[in-house]
């Protein structure tokens, strides 16, 4: 009799287990790979730095790169992907892959940071979150 009172258990069970996230352990935007393509980084000339963001409800729209050094000096390279990870809007949470140029003038410290912007339909404005 225990058999079959756990089988229906376990089917029910089975039911209920959400699929899982190709990238798991976030509700919002969040970059999930961050790193230059040629270390050690040299200046005057173009790096190249790999940013992939992953939205797992709505698509990226835009990624901000900030870096400046000591000083302050430094840039900010706004890389929009528009809907080019999904044009049809078939399959929100697809992750956004870029290569983005950065270009260190002098040798030192600098600090860098980015941010990935998404949005339900991949327009500006509508529902974007940061």
């Amino acid at each position: 009799m225990r058999k079959f009172v756990l089988i229906p258990v376990l089917v029910a069970l089975v039911g209920t287990i959400a699929p899982a996230s190709a990238h798991p352990g976030h509700d919002r935007p969040k970059i999930t790979v961050f790193r230059f393509l040629q270390p050690p980084l040299r200046a005057g000339i173009d790096e190249v730095l790999k940013v992939v963001a992953h939205d797992p409800n709505s698509w990226i729209s835009e990624i901000q790169v900030r870096w400046e050094d000591a000083a302050g000096d430094g840039g900010i390279v706004f890389a929009h992907t528009y809907c080019l990870q999904d044009p049809d809007f078939s399959d929100p949470g697809t992750p956004a892959k870029l290569k983005i140029p950065i270009r260190f003038d002098h040798p030192g410290r600098y600090h860098i940071e980015a941010r990935a912007i998404s949005s339900r339909r991949c327009l500006g404005g509508d529902g974007q979150q940061t």
